[in-house]
């Protein structure tokens, strides 16, 4: 499986809450098989992620995934542990969402997570 950068971050907030029923569906399925130990190439691209995401296309996507690997030093490519990607990011979500996803539609939403943490 291929996943774009920025949605490392997507899933390590995600709750199940605020998307449409099929997004959920969806990004529960990519939880499940990355709890399970799923590897992935990192990209800065679409993904199957992006298949069902309700902004079609019409989002910053792009400009997010090179944030994201701006500020990790991640190289676009690299195949990698999903888990092990989301624990790295931990210590830094709160301030890595704030500048790789402010002008994102569901923002607030990650927000309230981190903070629920």
């Amino acid at each position: 499986m291929k996943i774009r950068a920025h949605h490392l971050l997507c899933l390590s907030t995600f709750r199940g809450e605020g998307y449409s029923p099929a997004f959920i569906r969806n990004m529960r399925r990519v939880w499940g098989w990355a709890k399970a130990g799923g590897r992935a190439e990192l990209i800065a691209s679409p993904d199957a992620i992006c298949r069902v995401c309700p902004e079609q296309g019409d989002c910053r996507a792009e400009e997010r995934d090179q944030r994201l690997l701006e500020l990790t030093g991640w190289p676009a490519g690299e195949k990698f542990s999903v888990a092990e990607k989301i624990l790295f990011l931990i210590p830094e979500r709160p301030r890595w969402v704030r500048e790789v996803c402010s002008d994102c539609p569901w923002f607030e939403l990650c927000q309230k997570t981190i903070a629920s943490f």
